[in-house]
């Protein structure tokens, strides 16, 4: 970086500096408090079941891994009262090659108080009559807010 050789560049130089620093500050507050309005659970392959307790004000993010290619996905199989179903995604982990493990996202907004069961079967959705290959258990208590 070039050094100001006089007062006006050196002012103009500190400015620029002030506003980066002050737009970098905004960002990071920003996502500071997004991040506690967000409770992640993140499932590890193999894994049946967990337990999470959020707030009436957050957000629930539950992350399954899926092997694309298979047919297999998760679906939601119960109709929890207290968390609703707000989106779903599949993202890629790193590098996109060929076979690379998935995960799919599920984002859950708390609608009520109290405890409820999300329940996710691993299947291939045209297979309506076939068990779920694994099922996976989430153990939902909303609290509320202060």
């Amino acid at each position: 970086m070039p050094v100001p050789s006089s007062s006006f560049q050196c002012r103009t130089a500190v400015q620029g500096w002030l506003a980066w620093l002050v737009l970098i500050s905004a960002v990071t507050v920003q996502r500071g408090a997004f991040a506690q309005d967000l409770k992640v659970v993140t499932v590890v392959p193999g894994q049946k079941s967990a337990e999470v307790s959020i707030m009436t004000d957050q957000e629930l993010l539950v992350r399954l891994p899926r092997q694309p290619g298979t047919g297999f996905s998760w679906q939601l199989l119960s109709s929890p009262s207290m968390v609703k179903l707000e989106a779903q995604s599949s993202e890629v982990p790193g590098q996109s090659r060929p076979g690379t493990r998935q995960v799919q996202a599920f984002r859950f907004q708390a609608t009520g108080v109290g405890q409820d069961t999300l329940r996710f079967g691993y299947q291939r959705p045209w297979e309506k009559e076939t068990p779920p290959a694994q099922i996976f258990s989430l153990a939902v208590t909303v609290k509320r807010s202060n």
